[in-house]
């Protein structure tokens, strides 16, 4: 999902170039990259090279390190678009934080999403 946010923000930055749309990606900790493989690790290394900030927050893996993540970006947004398919994850954790400071939040149901879509859960 972070990879295509990220997508989509340099399409719209094309796309609105007075508009000075800014992409600022977070990194948990550092050589995060070396956890990506194939497709994925292009579309990272593009992404973190057409950044206009790139940042990092901690030295090594830990597991709230995605969850500082999450909650250092809502800190610094004034909206939140989650894509949501389990309600106890972390994404939710994000979504429920967003809220208690008052952001506006908006959910893609993903299972919602699927259902319409036709597609089926495993």
């Amino acid at each position: 999902m972070d990879i295509w946010a990220g997508k989509m923000v340099l399409e719209q930055r094309e796309i609105f170039p007075d508009l000075k749309i800014k992409l600022i990606c977070v990194s948990p900790f550092e050589n995060e990259i070396k956890r990506r493989r194939g497709t994925d690790l292009e579309d990272y290394i593009m992404l973190r090279d057409s950044c206009d900030e790139f940042i990092t927050l901690g030295k090594e893996y830990n597991k709230y390190c995605f969850n500082r993540r999450n909650e250092y970006m809502v800190d610094r947004s004034g909206y939140v678009i989650a894509a949501l398919s389990d309600y106890k994850s972390g994404t939710y954790s994000t979504v429920r934080y967003a809220r208690k400071l008052g952001r506006e939040v908006h959910v893609i149901d993903l299972n919602k999403f699927a259902e319409e879509q036709g597609f089926a859960r495993p």
